[in-house]
This record gives structure tokens, C-alpha cells and sequence, in this order.
């Protein structure tokens, strides 16, 4: 069996998709709808505790908007089913970066306008950018 995907990156929808391991994936996807992210979180727990994977030491992927979003989700789910155990929560963008790094081989490990490298890409640019005019209250505070 495979791996399970899901969402509640907005409270007015939830996807849940199943991957296969097979080549190529086969994939399934059921669109819950409500208002209310609490509903979401509930059907999601339901699904996970009633379709739960075949093999025990795979792990269950829920693809979640920001990190708060996946400690809140893990924290309601263990509150309802007693475990949370052996779920993986990548935000969107690097699910996303995730796959298609299996698809395509010549795609880099990490994506490249990732907050995590584009922070230190900005770092390293600094020095040469700090003696231009339009950077002067950047310099006058990185001076104090």
C-alpha cells in the first residue's frame, strides 16, 4: 500500500489522497467540504483510525498550510484516538518540491526559493548591497 496525502489549508475544504507505490502512482482523492476546521480535523481523524495503512511501519502523510496547523492536528488527533504517531506533516510548497523531485531527476534536493535558502542568500548578499543608497536605514540599524 502506499502513502496517504491530505489537507486543511483552507477551513472550507480537505482533500485526502492516496498514493500507491506502484509506477506510476495511482491516485485517489476525496474532497470533504465545511465550514468549520474542526469538522475537517474530526472526518480526517475518522479516516485515519478506519483506513489505517497496511503496512505498520509506512507513514501517514497530512499536507498542512503552516507548522501550527500540523502541532494542532497531531495534538486533536492523539487527543482522539490516543496515539499520533508516525504522521508526517509537510507544509504545501515542500510536498509539492517533494514529488516532483521523484518524478524528475535533475530537479536540486531542496527548492531554491525556500524560505530556509532564500534567507541565507539574502545574508550572503548583504555586504555588497549595504553601500547603496536605497539600503542606508538597513546599514544605519545594522551599525547600532
Amino acid at each position: 500500500m502506499g502513502q496517504r496525502y491530505g489537507s486543511s489549508c483552507e477551513p472550507s475544504f480537505f482533500y485526502n489522497l492516496l498514493v500507491s507505490q506502484d509506477n506510476p502512482p495511482v491516485m485517489a482523492l476525496t474532497i470533504l467540504s465545511s465550514n468549520r476546521i474542526e469538522t475537517l480535523q474530526s472526518r480526517l481523524t475518522q479516516r485515519l483510525a478506519a483506513e489505517p495503512l497496511s503496512d505498520p511501519f509506512a507513514h501517514e502523510v497530512v499536507v498542512v498550510p503552516t507548522y501550527a496547523m500540523s502541532r494542532w492536528l497531531n495534538l486533536r488527533i492523539a487527543q482522539q484516538l490516543g496515539i499520533a504517531a508516525n504522521i508526517h506533516y509537510p507544509q504545501v510548497g515542500k510536498w509539492i518540491w517533494g514529488l516532483a523531485g521523484q518524478i524528475l531527476e535533475d530537479l536540486p534536493h531542496q527548492d531554491p526559493y525556500s524560505r530556509d535558502l532564500l534567507g541565507w542568500q539574502i545574508f550572503a548578499a548583504l555586504p555588497e548591497l549595504l553601500s547603496q543608497d536605497v539600503f542606508a536605514s538597513l546599514r544605519r540599524y545594522l551599525d547600532d
